[in-house]
């Protein structure tokens, strides 16, 4: 069977992800021979294409109207909790909840039951890290990624800012080339 050239050049467009937006004929022979394509990421564009059959205005092509209307992303914001961890001191910590553990009766253990006796320590360290790290809230915006941002350029982005940051905190040439190494990977995965 012989293909024509509207067929394939119809699959190339739909193959890259481009919608066809003319359904009707736009000829008044019946071919559709006026083709509108739209890409839109997430739907945020919307095309309503209208095949005007009636007035040619002195053409033998239809009319054909495109009206277009992109609706925007919406930011929106999110609370978040978390304690920081990285910051606390770490020895007097460990110190304290050796503390405790050493200063469990097995008799008390016994008397109060394995079940009573678990969710007592865990209150217990749940106040001495909250004494450590307390808990902060935080508000935070939230934008639905790019179709580009994938794991594997959030992992890279990750580790540049790592050694981005270890090149600025040191000030060493050794960091600076593995931000470098880190960096070049990191743009070309976007490019992909």
């Amino acid at each position: 069977a012989v293909v024509s050239t509207q067929s394939r050049s119809r699959y190339f467009f739909l193959f890259y992800g481009l919608n066809h937006q003319v359904n009707g004929p736009t000829h008044i022979a019946g071919g559709t021979l006026d083709q509108i394509f739209c890409f839109s990421i997430k739907n945020q564009l919307e095309c309503k294409v209208t095949v005007d059959q009636i007035d040619r205005l002195g053409s033998d092509h239809y009319p054909v109207y495109c009206d277009f209307s992109l609706a925007f992303e919406k930011k929106y914001f999110k609370d978040i909790t978390y304690r920081k961890i990285k910051s606390m001191d770490k020895d007097k910590f460990s110190d304290e909840l050796a503390a405790i553990v050493h200063s469990i009766d097995v008799n008390d253990v016994k008397t109060a039951g394995m079940g009573e006796s678990v969710r007592v320590l865990g209150d217990i360290c749940s106040e001495l890290l909250d004494e450590h790290a307390p808990l902060v809230s935080k508000r935070v915006s939230v934008i639905d990624t790019a179709p580009w941002f994938d794991n594997e350029y959030r992992d890279y982005r990750k580790l540049r800012r790592k050694a981005e940051g270890k090149a600025h905190k040191l000030n060493a040439t050794a960091e600076d080339k593995a931000y470098t190494e880190i960096s070049v990977p990191a743009v070309m995965a976007t490019l992909r």
